[in-house]
């Protein structure tokens, strides 16, 4: 295959490997991030109500939510973070490959060897976070933490010249997509009685770390969209 306009030479594989790292990469870890959000809001419900109270009353007055708003909600942003603090999409973030030997305090890393790093482990320690494992966002607005730049105890997108160059378009992604499900929608659990704190999930190993879980939430429309509006959202979250 070739572009008359460019003068690259593209192959099947050069376009296989640009779909997958399109439906992977692009698709499946946000969609994931989405689900493990909400499994933490409807468990934690006093989050969800902060969180709906936000979107709400900043927004109050429009129809729909644009890119653009998305710097006014910055609880949201929080809720985004401690989900990816708590449930970091590759666990063991792509393995390094060592250049050269070098001793790391009283361990040798031989040359040409694959590390991996555990940033499921390292954003979990005591040392670095008071009650690593409960999920609370505001824990983000005591402390400026940012994104494996000056702070490595949290690097679920990695860190350093090799961090994540998606790093923006998800997180702009994300939070708009959460804001959206909490704006247009009530949450509540579907089915037979369920108390939140009782949810159990197991993990769904892949190239990200989903959740398996039999319970379901269901959406009531809190803004009365109408059945063209709802159709193009649902596209939006197939």
């Amino acid at each position: 295959m070739r572009s008359g306009e460019m003068h690259l030479s593209l192959t099947i594989e050069n376009v296989k490997d640009f779909i997958l790292d399109l439906f992977l990469a692009g698709t499946d870890t946000l969609s994931t991030t989405l689900v493990w959000a909400m499994t933490e809001l409807i468990r934690h419900r006093n989050v969800m109500q902060n969180a709906q109270l936000e979107v709400r009353k900043d927004l109050n007055g429009k129809i729909r939510i644009e890119e653009g708003d998305i710097h006014k909600l910055p609880y949201i942003y929080q809720v985004i973070k401690e989900n990816l603090r708590l449930h970091p999409l590759s666990p063991l973030l792509v393995p390094r490959l060592c250049c050269e030997t070098v001793e790391l305090v009283s361990y040798t890393m031989p040359v040409e060897n694959w590390v991996e790093i555990n940033v499921w482990a390292m954003m979990r320690g005591p040392k670095y976070l008071e009650d690593p494992e409960i999920f609370l966002p505001k824990r983000f607005e005591k402390k400026a933490i940012d994104f494996g730049l000056a702070n490595f105890e949290f690097i679920p997108f990695g860190g350093g010249r090799r961090i994540c160059l998606s790093k923006s378009f998800a997180l702009a992604s994300m939070d708009l997509w959460l804001a959206q499900l909490l704006f247009y929608f009530d949450w509540e659990l579907l089915g037979e009685r369920i108390y939140p704190k009782r949810i159990m999930t197991s993990l769904c190993a892949s190239i990200v770390i989903g959740g398996n879980s039999d319970w379901r939430l269901g959406g009531l429309n809190h803004h009365r969209l109408g059945f063209e509006d709802i159709k193009g959202f649902l596209r939006i979250f197939h």
